[in-house]
Protein backbone atom coordinates (compact mmCIF):
# COMPACT_ATOMS: atom_id res chain seq x y z
CA UNK A 1 0.00 0.00 0.00
CA UNK A 2 1.19 3.75 -0.68
CA UNK A 3 2.77 5.43 2.28
CA UNK A 4 6.26 6.78 3.36
CA UNK A 5 8.71 5.21 5.62
CA UNK A 6 11.89 6.41 7.47
CA UNK A 7 15.73 6.03 7.65
CA UNK A 8 15.86 6.33 3.66
CA UNK A 9 18.09 3.77 1.99
CA UNK A 10 21.15 2.70 3.56
CA UNK A 11 19.97 3.89 7.03
CA UNK A 12 21.52 7.37 6.02
CA UNK A 13 18.21 9.26 6.42
CA UNK A 14 15.40 10.34 4.42
CA UNK A 15 11.96 8.74 3.45
CA UNK A 16 10.81 6.24 1.06
CA UNK A 17 7.76 7.04 -0.35
CA UNK A 18 6.20 4.41 -1.89
CA UNK A 19 3.01 5.24 -4.08
CA UNK A 20 0.31 2.44 -6.01
CA UNK A 21 0.38 3.99 -9.26
CA UNK A 22 3.24 2.87 -11.56
CA UNK A 23 3.99 2.52 -15.06
CA UNK A 24 2.00 -0.56 -15.35
CA UNK A 25 -0.78 0.34 -13.83
CA UNK A 26 -1.30 3.04 -16.09
CA UNK A 27 -2.67 1.50 -19.30
CA UNK A 28 -1.18 -0.44 -22.18
CA UNK A 29 0.88 2.94 -22.77
CA UNK A 30 2.68 3.06 -19.28
CA UNK A 31 5.02 0.56 -20.26
CA UNK A 32 6.79 2.18 -22.27
CA UNK A 33 6.13 5.66 -20.76
CA UNK A 34 9.43 5.39 -17.88
CA UNK A 35 11.67 8.21 -19.70
CA UNK A 36 9.22 10.70 -19.74
CA UNK A 37 7.60 9.26 -16.03
CA UNK A 38 11.05 10.02 -15.10
CA UNK A 39 11.47 13.57 -16.63
CA UNK A 40 7.83 14.52 -15.04
CA UNK A 41 8.91 13.88 -12.03
CA UNK A 42 12.49 15.70 -12.47
CA UNK A 43 10.53 18.79 -13.48
CA UNK A 44 8.04 18.74 -11.06
CA UNK A 45 10.39 18.31 -7.96
CA UNK A 46 13.06 21.11 -9.55
CA UNK A 47 10.10 23.47 -9.98
CA UNK A 48 9.10 22.63 -6.15
CA UNK A 49 12.76 23.05 -4.94
CA UNK A 50 12.92 26.71 -6.41
CA UNK A 51 9.61 27.72 -4.71
CA UNK A 52 9.93 25.49 -1.46
CA UNK A 53 12.44 24.96 1.87
CA UNK A 54 14.00 21.22 1.97
CA UNK A 55 10.98 20.86 4.80
CA UNK A 56 8.58 22.16 2.28
CA UNK A 57 10.08 19.91 -0.82
CA UNK A 58 9.95 16.65 2.00
CA UNK A 59 6.36 17.15 2.95
CA UNK A 60 5.34 17.66 -0.59
CA UNK A 61 6.89 14.54 -1.78
CA UNK A 62 3.69 12.10 -1.19
CA UNK A 63 2.32 8.97 -2.91
CA UNK A 64 -0.32 11.39 -4.47
CA UNK A 65 2.44 13.52 -5.89
CA UNK A 66 4.13 10.18 -6.99
CA UNK A 67 0.54 9.10 -8.38
CA UNK A 68 -0.21 12.06 -10.33
CA UNK A 69 3.96 12.31 -11.49
CA UNK A 70 3.14 8.58 -13.52
CA UNK A 71 -0.41 9.60 -14.84
CA UNK A 72 1.19 12.79 -15.89
CA UNK A 73 4.71 11.28 -17.53
CA UNK A 74 2.33 8.63 -19.36
CA UNK A 75 0.11 11.43 -20.97
CA UNK A 76 3.56 13.06 -21.99
CA UNK A 77 4.68 9.50 -23.56
CA UNK A 78 1.23 9.43 -25.15
CA UNK A 79 1.91 13.43 -26.71
CA UNK A 80 5.28 12.51 -27.80
CA UNK A 81 4.59 9.12 -29.50
CA UNK A 82 1.74 10.79 -31.17
CA UNK A 83 3.88 13.34 -32.44
CA UNK A 84 6.53 11.22 -34.45
CA UNK A 85 9.30 12.21 -32.31
CA UNK A 86 12.10 9.77 -32.38
CA UNK A 87 11.02 7.49 -34.91
CA UNK A 88 10.93 10.00 -37.82
CA UNK A 89 8.45 11.81 -39.66
CA UNK A 90 5.92 12.41 -37.48
CA UNK A 91 2.03 10.81 -37.02
CA UNK A 92 2.56 7.98 -34.48
CA UNK A 93 6.22 6.90 -35.32
CA UNK A 94 7.79 4.77 -32.35
CA UNK A 95 8.87 6.64 -28.86
CA UNK A 96 9.11 3.53 -27.20
CA UNK A 97 13.06 3.46 -26.83
CA UNK A 98 13.97 6.97 -26.88
CA UNK A 99 15.98 8.37 -24.38
CA UNK A 100 15.91 10.91 -21.88
CA UNK A 101 18.10 13.83 -24.18
CA UNK A 102 15.86 12.71 -27.26
CA UNK A 103 12.86 13.35 -25.70
CA UNK A 104 14.49 16.76 -24.47
CA UNK A 105 15.89 17.94 -27.80
CA UNK A 106 13.46 16.25 -30.11
CA UNK A 107 10.27 17.20 -28.47
CA UNK A 108 8.40 20.42 -26.64
CA UNK A 109 7.08 18.13 -23.86
CA UNK A 110 9.52 19.29 -21.51
CA UNK A 111 10.48 22.97 -22.23
CA UNK A 112 12.14 23.86 -18.42
CA UNK A 113 14.29 21.26 -18.81
CA UNK A 114 17.54 20.58 -20.39
CA UNK A 115 20.86 18.25 -20.56
CA UNK A 116 23.52 20.45 -18.38
CA UNK A 117 26.08 18.34 -17.48
CA UNK A 118 26.12 16.01 -20.29
CA UNK A 119 25.48 12.05 -20.59
CA UNK A 120 27.39 10.06 -19.09
CA UNK A 121 27.53 6.30 -18.93
CA UNK A 122 28.60 3.89 -16.18
CA UNK A 123 29.13 0.40 -14.86
CA UNK A 124 27.46 -0.79 -12.21
CA UNK A 125 29.80 -3.14 -10.19
CA UNK A 126 31.00 -4.08 -6.42
CA UNK A 127 33.85 -1.90 -6.99
CA UNK A 128 32.39 1.48 -5.46
CA UNK A 129 35.85 3.38 -6.27
CA UNK A 130 35.52 3.05 -10.14
CA UNK A 131 36.05 5.46 -12.25
CA UNK A 132 32.85 4.52 -14.18
CA UNK A 133 30.87 3.20 -10.69
CA UNK A 134 27.88 5.21 -9.70
CA UNK A 135 29.43 7.51 -7.07
CA UNK A 136 32.18 8.73 -9.28
CA UNK A 137 29.22 9.71 -12.26
CA UNK A 138 26.95 11.50 -9.76
CA UNK A 139 29.90 13.05 -7.95
CA UNK A 140 31.23 14.08 -11.78
CA UNK A 141 27.74 15.69 -12.48
CA UNK A 142 27.30 17.79 -8.96
CA UNK A 143 31.38 19.01 -10.43
CA UNK A 144 29.84 19.50 -13.90
CA UNK A 145 27.35 21.75 -12.32
CA UNK A 146 29.14 23.87 -9.83
CA UNK A 147 31.64 24.16 -12.99
CA UNK A 148 28.96 25.52 -15.26
CA UNK A 149 30.29 22.36 -17.91
CA UNK A 150 27.46 21.82 -20.48
CA UNK A 151 24.61 23.41 -21.62
CA UNK A 152 22.77 26.78 -20.12
CA UNK A 153 23.21 27.82 -16.44
CA UNK A 154 23.48 25.48 -14.27
CA UNK A 155 23.01 27.08 -11.29
CA UNK A 156 20.23 26.12 -8.72
CA UNK A 157 18.83 22.92 -8.28
CA UNK A 158 19.54 19.86 -10.61
CA UNK A 159 18.30 16.76 -10.97
CA UNK A 160 20.04 13.73 -11.97
CA UNK A 161 17.86 10.87 -14.35
CA UNK A 162 19.20 7.35 -14.17
CA UNK A 163 18.14 4.91 -16.72
CA UNK A 164 18.60 1.20 -16.92
CA UNK A 165 21.19 -0.12 -19.57
CA UNK A 166 23.40 1.13 -20.39
CA UNK A 167 22.76 2.63 -17.18
CA UNK A 168 23.30 6.26 -18.29
CA UNK A 169 23.01 8.80 -16.46
CA UNK A 170 21.92 12.65 -17.50
CA UNK A 171 22.98 16.02 -15.35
Amino acid sequence: SPGVAGSGCGGGGGRFVRSDASQYSAGPDGRSACTCIALTVADRFLSLSSSSSSEEEESAITPAFLSDAVLSGVAAYNNVKKAGAGGGGGGGSSAEHMSAEEVLSGTSAFPDLRVVGGVRQGVLSSDRSGPLGLRALLEGCRRGGEEGEGEGDSSGPVAVLITKTPETVVC
